[in-house]
């Protein structure tokens, strides 16, 4: 375990909302009101999205962490996948292991939302906010100061804190493959896991991001797990949908945004996808080194 490495997580765990609100002050229009509201409350929940989270952004990054470092390894065990993937994390960079600056990744995977943020006309006529490419936008201000100045001042090198940009900008890339379930006719559900357009783009991923395709798969789980604590656990798209009214109730009764449904019903799903994908990336592993 590095000790610059854990005092960098710790430190980044108490100061990633004066992080979030200085990177607002210094990127956005400040005139607008709502950009004030923002770096006044980076971790307000209302000002993340609250149809998809339930926490604010820090929040969730903290909690993303959390699920790299637990409930993904225990996933990875369950899947009778732990040696291969244990093998590719303890690979170093600069004498650090992958592992321990995915943990840092986890933390700052969302940076690029604190200064991405914009807002969409509705048509009723009031306006809601995305984070449309915060992914790229994260890795850019890592990259830059005075984001990659603090991480050096913690000891990381070039090399490592190039690790933790790109790793952050390819966070999301797995879950565009709800962009290709939508194309099928069984859209984003259970029976996608079997079809050849989902083995077609599992595949692309892992041959175009072939140095971090492991990366790509974990980080899939954990934003999946750090967005709401309700979620279904059911194994089949029917028991899916009988989850829907309970996970309604619950959600209501905690006075959380009713969308967030939606996300509760597409966990299972997301594993699914996640344990197919990581069972594709072991295999082209084991052809490779064959």
């Amino acid at each position: 375990m590095n000790e610059h490495v854990e005092h960098l997580k710790s430190n980044l765990k108490n100061t990633l909302p004066s992080i979030g609100a200085q990177l607002i002050e210094k990127h956005v229009d400040m005139s607008h009101p709502a950009n004030q509201t923002f770096a006044a409350n980076p971790n307000d929940p209302a000002e993340h999205a609250p149809s998809w989270h339930q926490y604010g952004i820090t929040e969730h990054s903290k909690r993303f962490q959390e699920s790299m470092e637990g409930s993904v390894l225990e996933y990875v065990e369950e899947w009778g996948l732990r040696e291969p993937v244990q093998e590719a994390l303890s690979q170093e960079v600069d004498g650090v292991s992958k592992q321990e600056l995915l943990s840092v990744t986890a933390l700052l995977h969302d940076i690029g939302k604190f200064t991405g943020r914009t807002f969409k006309a509705k048509n009723d006529g009031s306006t809601s906010a995305t984070f449309e490419d915060h992914e790229a936008e994260s890795g850019r201000l890592i990259r830059e100061a005075p984001i990659h100045g603090y991480l050096a001042t913690h000891g990381l090198t070039a090399d490592q804190i190039e690790y933790i940009a790109r790793t952050a900008e390819l966070h999301f890339e797995l879950g565009k493959m709800r962009r290709v379930a939508k194309t099928t006719e069984v859209g984003y559900t259970m029976k996608f896991i079997d079809t050849p357009e989902c083995q077609e783009a599992i595949e692309h991923i892992i041959n175009e991001h072939p140095d971090f395709a492991l990366e790509i798969g974990l980080q899939f789980i954990a934003d999946g797990m750090s967005k709401a604590e309700d979620f279904s656990t059911a194994t089949d798209d029917e028991s899916i949908e009988a989850d829907r009214p309970v996970l309604a109730e619950r959600i209501a009764a905690k006075g959380l945004n009713q969308k967030l449904v939606a996300q509760a019903l597409q966990v299972p799903v997301n594993l699914r996808v996640a344990e197919k994908y990581l069972r594709t990336w072991s295999e082209m592993q084991n052809k490779s080194n064959s």
